[in-house]
């Protein structure tokens, strides 16, 4: 089971293991949200997203830089996410899944290949977090976890943190 380091919603992370615990894992993310904007369920959909580096991890005023991203949550639990932290030449799309956790909560993880300025395959990027979405379904913010990894899957260093505000596209 993966861990997310530093994030604010411990107590959603803490109810997801006590519910992997119990054997009952979260259902994906398919039932609709009780919100009435929401016909076709919560999360799904595309969304531009503001991601804030942090200085360190717990201390989301501290914010080392700010990129934008595009995020798609599909049907089923897939995802898609590009962003503008690294150049395109030096990273892939990403890939990824997502599903429930609480009323309006997700878990969400992707990853994405990098690459030195050469084209040089250099490891991979996972991103894991935990993204909280508004009461009208129009917005949402997340805290999240990066981990850097080599190309035999060895993570480099301690996990880096990031806060996410996402805003519904179209």
């Amino acid at each position: 089971m993966k861990t997310i380091d530093g994030l604010r919603s411990a107590g959603v992370v803490a109810a997801l293991v006590a519910g992997l615990v119990a054997g009952s894992a979260p259902a994906p993310a398919l039932a609709a949200d009780s919100s009435p904007r929401l016909g076709w369920g919560g999360l799904q959909g595309a969304w531009t997203t503001k991601v804030s580096i942090l200085v360190a991890c717990g201390n989301p005023g501290n914010v080392r830089r700010t990129f934008d991203a595009l995020n798609n949550f599909h049907a089923g639990g897939t995802s898609s996410e590009t962003g503008a932290g690294v150049p395109p030449s030096l990273r892939s799309p990403s890939v990824g899944t997502w599903y429930r956790i609480g009323r309006r909560s997700y878990y969400s993880s992707f990853v994405f290949l990098r690459f030195d300025a050469a084209g040089v395959h250099l490891g991979s990027q996972e991103i894991t977090r935990v993204i909280r979405l508004a009461p009208d379904g129009m917005s949402y913010d997340a805290d999240s976890s990066v981990t850097l990894k080599d190309t035999s899957g060895n993570v480099l260093g301690p996990p880096t943190c990031a806060v996410e505000k996402g805003t519904r596209f179209g």
